[in-house]
């Protein structure tokens, strides 16, 4: 979103980084609150974008709704799977 707003192509390469790095740190950052931002950091850092950081305000806007419903999804897996377990065990 950051590099269309700013007209910025990416290459393959770069797409390939941002899948990747994105995956892994969301991989990482399930259960930490907001680590979505800390996170996009890191991503526009390995696709080469260090210059549009500062445009993280324009997603920390929506970020806190965003991050609300990912806890919520977050906390449902988690009953859901310890429902199971408990059911099976």
């Amino acid at each position: 979103f950051i590099a269309q707003l700013h007209g910025v192509p990416l290459t393959v390469g770069q797409m390939i980084v941002v899948a990747m790095t994105s995956t892994l740190a969301a991989v990482g950052a399930a259960a930490i609150p907001s680590a979505g931002l800390v996170t996009m950091v890191m991503v526009l850092q390995s696709a080469g974008l260090d210059a549009y950081v500062s445009d993280l305000g324009i997603i920390f806007t929506i970020d806190w709704a965003l991050d609300r419903a990912r806890t919520t999804v977050n906390v449902l897996g988690d009953c859901l799977g310890a429902g199971i377990v408990q059911h099976l065990c």
